[in-house]
């Protein structure tokens, strides 16, 4: 888990929990199963699990304003409020079908990484979305 991560921004025990910044850091999506992203991903020892590098796999969309939680909220079954989903949460979660890592960076600044083949199609519902709702 995130613990064999210790020395490399921080520590995270429990599944969301996001340790590190938008430069460098990592989240534990689930049991023994973490993400690292940065400029350099330190490797990590057998005795502590695999490691795959994704980063030509995936894309990762930065959303920010203050409407972008009412957003996010009509696609994924989660609840966004401040309490609930506050700044450095992160989680994986289906988007419209498509897996996705939802995370908060901020008050009103959110990221969803998902697979790069999805990008085009994600891009499209989110702007389905904002149109819907700027009707509204």
């Amino acid at each position: 888990g995130g613990g064999a991560l210790s020395g490399w921004g921080g520590r995270c025990e429990a599944p969301g929990c996001i340790s590190g910044d938008m430069a460098r850091g990592f989240v534990q999506i689930a049991p023994a199963r973490v993400i690292l992203w940065g400029p350099s991903v330190p490797m990590v020892a057998p005795a502590h699990g695999t490691q795959v590098d994704l980063s030509h796999a995936r894309v990762v969309l930065f959303l920010s304003g203050p409407k972008v939680r009412d957003l996010l909220a009509r696609a994924v079954p989660l609840d966004l409020r401040d309490h609930v989903f506050g700044v450095g949460r992160m989680t994986a979660t289906p988007f419209h079908h498509i897996p996705v890592l939802l995370g908060r960076s901020g008050t009103q600044d959110w990221t969803l990484t998902l697979p790069r083949s999805y990008a085009q199609g994600l891009f499209d519902h989110l702007t389905h979305l904002a149109e819907i709702m700027s009707d509204a």
